[in-house]
């Protein structure tokens, strides 16, 4: 078989190429959706302004496909990549429709959306597969080593297999470079280096690589991504890497404020029906307290008060004491289950965003035991602090319910080094998505004890 070269897969042609069929797609799909619902002989009323909408259509899609679809690679399993594609196809539809509001005169018939949005799933369904296909023949690794401790190595390997690849793996439990040098480089495709190897040993397996001209993965701790987020300096004629504060400019929070009171404002008050609703069913069930406190760190390591709709019996922990939670607990009440399943129970924090102990987008608010807890292992864990902590984050929208500790403090570093208004767009869009996968509403170890703990 022959492979094409692996630097075509990431160049920015390639992915050029997939973002342009991506949008096609939603065009096309448009199109079709007037041929098939009045043929040849369209209403002009109806057509002429879908056409002045277009470049709008085109450059929603662009955003939307950006959000969802941009980390696209082999990584992602076919049904990652129809999924998202739905949920970017829903996005565009509903705004298309909103937009089309400021077009005066445009009709557009509910038939037309709906036989749209048939066809451009259904397209891109398809062509989500050919993607994966040519992935899976031309551009995959098929054999890969990994360096590392034994316990960081069959993490790594449990993490590969769970994304459904047809990678090969040899994992060799070794703690340097004999690993790799006792290995016919001929027979591997890449490298991967855990965070287990440290200081000369990971130089020389780094170099190793490149000298071999191997793809190379290399599990991040906290230092390299403090590296990761330098510039370059002079002490003198000495030239030198200035890392980064892990922390916001004056300037970012200031914008960050601005951003969060600008969609926190707006959605509060749209939610509140709801949440009046919600309210007096919760204290309909067993009339009890329809919002619960709990007190949490944010940045600083100030304490605060987080809210949440109660979700669970009155005094759960009376005859338990803290225990953890899970999907079947019977102290969670039938409108609890309800609530945590769809993640409406933590809608009251967006008074905790308006008053300012939370941010729409950061670390996850921790209580103090898990900071002293996590921190006599991962001793960097309280850098979480250096900013305020959010409804939602990147740890949650790109780890997994089973996530370690030390991978969500990596991840919300990145966030910290990485900030930008456009990454808070970016995550809240992506929290939204991710909402409606299953298993979203399951929490990790940390968020399972705060949840038996809570009430």
């Amino acid at each position: 078989m022959v492979k094409l070269k692996y630097d075509l897969f990431e160049s920015k042609w390639f992915k050029l190429l997939q973002i342009s069929m991506d949008v096609g797609i939603i065009i096309i799909g448009y199109r079709l959706a007037f041929f098939v619902r009045f043929g040849f002989d369209a209403p002009q009323r109806n057509i002429e302004p879908f056409y002045r909408l277009m470049p709008f259509i085109i450059l929603v899609s662009i955003l939307f496909f950006h959000v969802y679809l941009s980390e696209e690679d082999d990584s992602k399993s076919y049904f990652d990549r129809v999924y998202f594609s739905v949920v970017s196809i829903a996005m565009i539809q509903f705004a298309t429709v909103t937009l089309s509001f400021f077009i005066r005169g445009f009709a557009f018939p509910r038939s037309v959306i709906l036989i749209s949005a048939a066809l451009q799933i259904m397209a891109m369904a398809i062509w989500k597969k050919c993607l994966v296909h040519v992935y899976r023949k031309y551009h995959r690794a098929n054999r890969v080593i990994i360096i590392g401790g034994a316990e960081t190595s069959s993490r790594v390997v449990s993490n590969i297999l769970g994304l459904e690849l047809d990678h090969i793996v040899v994992a060799k439990d070794v703690e340097g470079i004999e690993g790799i040098e006792e290995t016919d480089m001929e027979e591997i495709d890449s490298i991967c280096i855990t965070s287990d190897i440290k200081g000369a040993e990971r130089e020389k397996i780094i170099e190793h690589a490149v000298s071999e001209n191997k793809a190379l993965y290399i599990v991040p701790d906290f230092h390299e991504i403090v590296l990761r987020n330098t510039v370059w300096s002079q002490f003198d004629d000495m030239p030198v890497l200035k890392a980064r504060k892990p922390s916001m400019t004056l300037e970012q929070r200031i914008y960050k404020r601005i951003f969060d009171l600008a969609v926190a404002l707006p959605v509060l008050v749209l939610f509140l029906p709801l949440m009046g609703i919600i309210s007096i069913l919760i204290w309909i069930e067993d009339k009890g307290p329809v919002l619960y406190r709990q007190e949490r760190l944010t940045v600083g390591g100030r304490a605060f008060m987080l809210l949440k709709f109660r979700t669970m019996v009155v005094d759960a922990e009376k005859h338990t004491g803290p225990v953890l939670a899970d999907l079947e607990d019977d102290r969670i009440t039938a409108v609890g289950k309800v609530l945590r399943a769809s993640r409406l129970d933590e809608l009251p924090q967006l008074f905790n965003v308006i008053k300012g102990d939370l941010s729409l987008v950061g670390p996850r608010p921790e209580r103090a035991f898990f900071y002293d807890k996590y921190g006599k292992v991962i001793p960097e864990f309280r850098h979480r602090l250096s900013v305020k902590a959010g409804v939602t984050g990147m740890g949650q929208v790109f780890g997994k319910y089973t996530t370690t500790p030390k991978d969500k403090l990596v991840y919300d570093m990145l966030y910290i080094y990485s900030y930008s208004i456009l990454l808070d767009l970016k995550i809240l869009f992506k929290t939204f998505a991710i909402l409606f996968k299953s298993g979203s509403a399951e929490g990790n170890e940390a968020e399972k004890a705060e949840a038996s703990a809570k009430e």
